[in-house]
């Protein structure tokens, strides 16, 4: 029908812009995943750098990541910043998908919303990234660490049910 009218009409037959939302939602979920990502790596990151646990650590920054109350101690602040950026990526994130049943062609508020929400979302993936590959580029790893947590887990010495799981394998594919 809509191309019906605008032949007879003598316009072309492509949805307004205005109403096509996907494209834009596309880019911005794209980065809010992308963000999700980094901050899985910053995650990881600050769980290991923990002083409990100690098997890897930002690399130091001058003026930064210092304790107060314990000299000893390097905060992650790299981490901090990618994981604030996963914090606020999917909510930005739905405030686009919350913009895809445009009205008609040219809905008002909803795609003037977006251009906002989509420099927040570049904005904060080129921080966290930035944060990130500093991060990656320097990050410390302590394996002397690494090998002590091993070895207070027993890993290696306590395979469970894993041993009967294999047998009952074995048994019926000979069976």
């Amino acid at each position: 029908m809509a191309a019906h009218m605008a032949h007879m009409l003598g316009l072309g037959t492509g949805a307004p812009w205005h109403a096509r939302r996907i494209g834009v939602a596309a880019i911005g979920t794209s980065l809010a995943m992308a963000i999700g990502a980094l901050g899985k790596m910053a995650r990881d990151v600050a769980l290991l750098s923990q002083n409990a646990v100690g098997e890897a650590r930002e690399p130091a920054v001058a003026g930064r990541g210092g304790s107060s109350a314990m000299a000893h101690k390097r905060n992650p602040t790299g981490c901090q910043v990618a994981l604030s950026a996963a914090t606020r990526a999917p909510g930005l994130a739905a405030s686009l998908l919350g913009g895809l049943p445009q009205e008609e062609e040219r809905g008002l508020g909803g795609w003037q919303a977006e251009t906002p929400v989509l420099a927040d979302l570049f904005l904060l993936a080129a921080g966290s990234a930035a944060a990130m590959a500093d991060i990656a580029e320097g990050l410390e790893i302590d394996a002397p660490a690494i090998a002590r947590n091993l070895a207070a887990a027993g890993i290696g010495t306590d395979i469970g049910d894993s041993a009967a799981i294999v047998r009952a394998l074995i048994t019926r594919q000979q069976g």
